[in-house]
């Protein structure tokens, strides 16, 4: 049986030189049946001449795009690519040699699968005072129904999805995520979403890529103002479109505003809970007064 074919997409702005170890560890990986989309949203070239010489590559394929947001740029990617696999990873990130070959395995285990998620490890080292957010999975489930939401966790950076689940879904929300008016949360309204449409979403630590976003002490709580406001405007979203599913994203919700987060589990803790809370409440606020697209579950 032939190797199926799957795509790979990085959306980046204003990355410059730093993106070529992302491009370097997906070109170095094991399985060879890929291709890789760069949909380039920067202010100025400094990514486009960085990334010229690997453009040789047949497998690379590149586009700016004056759009903005992360969600916008994997949307243009995936709509223009032809392949039903598709994995996804972020502009500071390296992937490991395996990571292509099992999502590839991820995706195929069942039919009704939709999206993965693996686990994103911090990458580099650093004596400076400061943290690298992660979302390490400790075990290997798959979540098959609403309920499954307790136990989905998860980031963009090491996400694969169907196409076929994409377009039921209408992509990503672009009003969700880095460079969008909600700047958090894409993934998990994504997974939501699937779950909701009968997919079902699987979780491995044998999916592993690293991230090399070092945030210094003093960019920690603009960090988590954006995380945590991102994701209070996607509870307040899918509340307002799915109020059948209202007991299950309160208590969820209750969980991300006071309790332990199971993704960036690096902000858990009492110093960061007053911060997490407003910023949850702040979002969530802005959420429910945001126009909504009923049709296809987005924010207008």
């Amino acid at each position: 049986m032939d190797p199926l074919n799957i795509s790979v997409v990085v959306s980046t702005r204003n990355r410059g030189s730093l993106i070529i170890p992302t491009i370097e560890s997906i070109l170095a990986s094991h399985y060879s049946t890929f291709s890789l989309c760069l949909i380039d949203q920067s202010e100025n070239d400094l990514t486009e001449k960085a990334i010229k010489p690997y453009l040789r590559d047949q497998r690379i394929k590149y586009f700016r795009s004056k759009t903005r947001g992360v969600s916008t740029g994997r949307n243009i990617a995936i709509k223009g690519q032809g392949n039903n696999l598709v994995a996804l990873t972020d502009d500071d990130c390296c992937v490991s040699k395996d990571w292509l070959e099992k999502m590839v395995e991820a995706l195929s285990r069942e039919r009704q699968i939709g999206v993965v998620f693996g686990s994103v490890l911090p990458g580099q080292n650093t004596d400076k005072a400061g943290i690298i957010a992660s979302a390490r999975i400790e075990r290997t489930l798959t979540s098959r129904s609403l309920s499954g939401l307790f136990t989905v966790q998860g980031m963009a950076a090491c996400m694969g999805l169907k196409r076929e689940v994409w377009e039921k879904l209408a992509g990503f929300d672009e009003h969700l995520g880095i460079g969008a008016r909600f700047p958090a949360a894409e993934e998990a309204d994504f997974a939501f979403r699937a779950l909701l449409s009968d997919f079902h979403v699987y979780m491995t630590p044998q999916l592993c890529i690293y991230h090399n976003g070092f945030k210094a002490n003093q960019d920690i709580h603009p960090l988590i103002h954006q995380y945590w406001s991102g994701t209070g405007a996607m509870y307040a979203k899918n509340l307002r479109i799915y109020p059948a599913t209202s007991f299950l994203l309160i208590l969820l919700a209750w969980r991300w505003a006071f309790g332990k987060s199971l993704v960036v589990s690096s902000f858990n803790g009492p110093r960061f809970r007053f911060l997490r809370l407003t910023a949850f409440l702040k979002g969530f606020t802005r959420g429910f007064l945001h126009p909504l697209n009923r049709s296809i579950g987005h924010f207008q």
